[in-house]
């Protein structure tokens, strides 16, 4: 299912991949959780194949659940190139929303804007296109213009909006991520970001819909105006996303490369029988390198997995005892715990593993981690929240007094 229509995005998959996780304990029919207050012991594990992939930083993830499913150096910096750009669309619909400005409205074109180079397309100093437009323009056909006249109008200048785009970064715990464009088009050491980071801001973006109605287009006319009511030419934009047509499912969402030094680039999404995957390769050496990426992660992806419900929301999945209290927390999950994945459900596993607890705890407080093991390799992790308050026992309050009268 999937499969490319050409021969060149063949592709080959092995055995083995590692990663780092905290440690575990196992869960049978009777879920007996490990009682232990443990924070930052790590290990390599991770249950996933080797895909022979070109990219050096690359992940894959089920969307619904936000969870990995495939991952490999994903919280390497790398030069993003043009995969910037999603964070400068990501930023702009921030603004957009917040200041309700409207999709038609008119953007002139200015002298600093018209004469960027590289990815772009034809429009000069004086020139108007609608926001929708310029919007297209950077999301379809990666222009290099369109984004610095977008930032412009939206921030006053490039490094304005540039600010806006590393506060963003800040806002959102994305700690291996700066820009210093909002095109990507920069060698600087100081611009860079990673898989994971990446990951995190297409999810954003995903979840509120309106990449894909620009991300899912591979061809479109836009106008440009001499003012407004104006029209002067037509421009067709051709998306610069390859597997648009050609691998199922596909519709987004940006690609990026500034040579060797970045490498070909691409953050790509599919979604087929309910289920959306997203996948990053950042840094394959070769033409095509980040679509032949692609199709292996999603072919992966959408393999032999399946959705399958281990536990309930409100189950209890782990207890601890914390000092000062006869009480035991009680962690308990805020959702339903499913997983996407390609073992039967009998040979899936949790461990709940707590943080360094101290009284009081609050009901709802995050308390610890349940991971989740298919073939005691790890494969999700959730939170664990407290079932309800824990307070300091009252034997151990009286004992605090009387040794306070006593010192």
């Amino acid at each position: 299912r999937g499969k490319m229509q050409s021969d060149e995005f063949g592709y080959l998959q092995n055995e083995n991949r590692r990663n780092r996780y905290f440690v575990m304990k196992k869960y049978t029919a009777v879920f007996a959780a490990l009682m232990i207050i443990l924070n930052g012991f790590t290990f390599d594990a991770f249950a996933q194949p080797d895909l022979n992939l070109e990219g050096s930083s690359t992940l894959l993830m089920e969307t619904r659940h936000d969870q990995i499913i495939y991952r490999e150096n994903e919280d390497k910096r790398r030069l993003p190139a043009s995969v910037t750009k999603i964070m400068t669309v990501a930023t702009a619909f921030d603004i957009i929303n917040e200041k309700n400005i409207p999709m038609d409205t008119f953007v002139s074109i200015s002298e600093n804007a018209a004469k960027i180079k590289g990815a772009r397309i034809k429009v000069f100093k004086g020139e108007m296109l609608t926001l929708d437009s310029l919007i297209s323009a950077i999301v379809i056909n990666s222009a290099n213009n369109a984004s610095v006249a977008l930032a412009e109008y939206l921030a006053g200048s490039e490094a304005e909006f540039v600010k806006l785009m590393n506060i963003k970064a800040d806002e959102m715990g994305l700690e291996d991520t700066n820009f210093v464009s909002c095109n990507g088009l920069t060698l600087s050491s100081r611009h860079y970001s990673t898989a994971l980071d990446i990951a995190q801001i297409a999810l954003e973006l995903i979840e509120e819909g309106d990449i894909l109605r620009y991300s899912s287009i591979k061809e479109k006319d836009i106008i440009i105006y001499k003012g407004p009511e104006m029209p002067v030419r037509r421009i067709k934009l051709e998306s610069t996303n390859r597997l648009l047509g050609e691998y199922e499912g596909i519709d987004g969402m940006k690609t990026g490369w500034m040579g060797p030094e970045s490498g070909y680039c691409f953050v790509g999404t599919a979604q087929m029988d309910g289920t959306r995957l997203l996948s990053v390769t950042l840094g394959a050496q070769e033409k095509d390198g980040n679509f032949r990426d692609t199709v292996k992660m999603m072919d992966y992806g959408f393999g032999d997995f399946r959705y399958l419900t281990l536990m309930e929301k409100n189950q209890e999945a782990g207890s601890a005892r914390v000092e000062g209290s006869f009480r035991k927390v009680r962690g308990i999950l805020k959702d339903d715990l499913v997983i996407y994945g390609n073992f039967e459900e009998g040979e899936y596993s949790t461990e709940a593993v707590f943080d360094e607890l101290e009284l009081p705890i609050k009901e709802g407080q995050k308390i610890g981690t349940l991971y989740v093991y298919g073939k005691d390799k790890i494969v999700h992790q959730v939170e664990l929240v407290s079932k309800s308050d824990v307070s300091r026992s009252w034997i151990f309050v009286l004992a605090d007094r009387i040794k306070s009268l006593l010192s």
